[in-house]
């Protein structure tokens, strides 16, 4: 059932997805214990991101509305971020390097995408260790409003 609500592919399992029309986190019962904890880090960061990110301004910026899939991507990887960084801090290492390695192998927009963010959130933790990758994700939403800076990655359409 979480297959076909979430339109994912035949072949692929889905443990979990926030709907956000809906605004309600859908389970899959039962399923593998780490897995599921990392879905669960994974969609509920998809909920916060609609909530606490100023989203309608980020719609608004140029470069998301020439390429609105950009935005989908960045979130999408902001969310792996986290759920990657904490399954390392919950000692889950085996699985979070897994999952890291798989997202950076990626040659989609997604992989594109979370090489980005990890590369910008790595920096900013390099200049404060307090930094998590829900604080950075929050700041960089901010600043891209505040300043109406560029992304500053080669994809970026020039107008």
């Amino acid at each position: 059932a979480i297959r076909r609500l979430s339109n994912a592919p035949r072949d692929e399992r889905r443990l979990g997805f926030y709907d956000r029309q809906e605004n309600r986190l859908l389970l899959e019962n039962g399923g593998p214990k780490v897995p599921v904890y990392a879905m669960l880090i994974h969609e509920l960061i998809r909920c916060w991101q609609y909530t606490d990110l100023p989203m309608p301004s980020l719609k608004r910026l140029r470069v998301f509305r020439k390429d609105a899939q950009l935005l989908q991507q960045l979130l999408e990887a902001h969310a792996s971020l986290v759920e990657v960084e904490t399954m390392r801090l919950q000692h889950e290492k085996l699985y979070a390097d897994r999952q890291e390695q798989m997202l950076l192998k990626r040659s989609d927009g997604y992989g594109k995408a979370y090489r980005f963010l990890r590369n910008r959130f790595d920096e900013r933790r390099s200049e404060d260790s307090s930094v998590n990758a829900v604080s950075f994700m929050k700041q960089f939403a901010e600043d891209l409003v505040k300043d109406q800076e560029s992304l500053g990655w080669d994809n970026e359409k020039k107008s």
